[in-house]
Formats: C-alpha cells, sequence, structure tokens
C-alpha cells in the first residue's frame, strides 16, 4: 500500500493539466473548422467560375443559334424573292400596256412625285388593289 501525501497536490495537477488540455482541444477544433470553412470557401469560388464559364458558353451558344436562325431566315427570304422572274411578269404587262395607264400615279400624285425627288426613299406597288406604300 502506498500513501500519497501530496492527494491535493496531485488532484490539482490533473484538473490544471485537463483545463489546459479542453483549451488546446478547442483551439484545434477552431483551426480545423477555419481549415473547413477555408476549404469550403475555395470550393465555392471554384464552382462560380465554372458557373460562370458555363453562363458565358450557354451565352455563346444562343448567341450563335440566334445568328444561325436570323440567316435561315434571311436565305429563306431571298429565295423566296428570287424564285419569281420579274421579266416574264414585265413582259406580260407590258404586252397588256393600254395609253393612259397609271397617269393617276404618276403624274397626278403629289405624293408620287415627292417620292421620286427623295433619295433613298422606298416605294412599294403592289397586286391588283390598292396597296401603296411612299
Amino acid at each position: 500500500m502506498v500513501k500519497w501525501n501530496d492527494w491535493d497536490t496531485l488532484l490539482g495537477d490533473i484538473r490544471e493539466r485537463e483545463s489546459v488540455f479542453a483549451a488546446i482541444s478547442a483551439i484545434w477544433r477552431d483551426m480545423k473548422y477555419d481549415e473547413e470553412c477555408a476549404a469550403a470557401d475555395e470550393r465555392h469560388r471554384e464552382t462560380m467560375l465554372r458557373w460562370d464559364a458555363i453562363g458565358a458558353d450557354v451565352a455563346g451558344l444562343r448567341s450563335a443559334v440566334e445568328g444561325a436562325q436570323r440567316e435561315t431566315k434571311r436565305a429563306d427570304l431571298l429565295d423566296w424573292l428570287c424564285d419569281i422572274d420579274p421579266s416574264e411578269m414585265h413582259n406580260t404587262a407590258r404586252d397588256r400596256h393600254e395609253e393612259g395607264t397609271g397617269d393617276w400615279l404618276i403624274r397626278d400624285n403629289e405624293e408620287f412625285q415627292l417620292w421620286e425627288e427623295q433619295p433613298s426613299s422606298l416605294l412599294w406597288l403592289h397586286g391588283k388593289g390598292m396597296s401603296i406604300l411612299f
């Protein structure tokens, strides 16, 4: 059997070491938490950079698709406009021309006269009915 004379001193040392260990443990836990937060922030930053890159790629793709659609519509319009041979229609109309036809527009119409004098102006006459755009 052993007799401890300094039992109170020994218990005080143990309690002191336990409190030091608890403080070190808290510091260690805080450091690990800070490291995990920094790693999570880095992952978040990398993810946001990837999302930005994806967004830029999608915007570029959308722009390319819209450009292709515009070009397709333009090509379709040009095809539609070029399908008609105006010389045949002109020759047919010329053969059927009657003297005085169109005088109401060319000679007697003040708006037509203004159009004729304006540079870069548009005149659109269409069809058998009355569709005029100056």
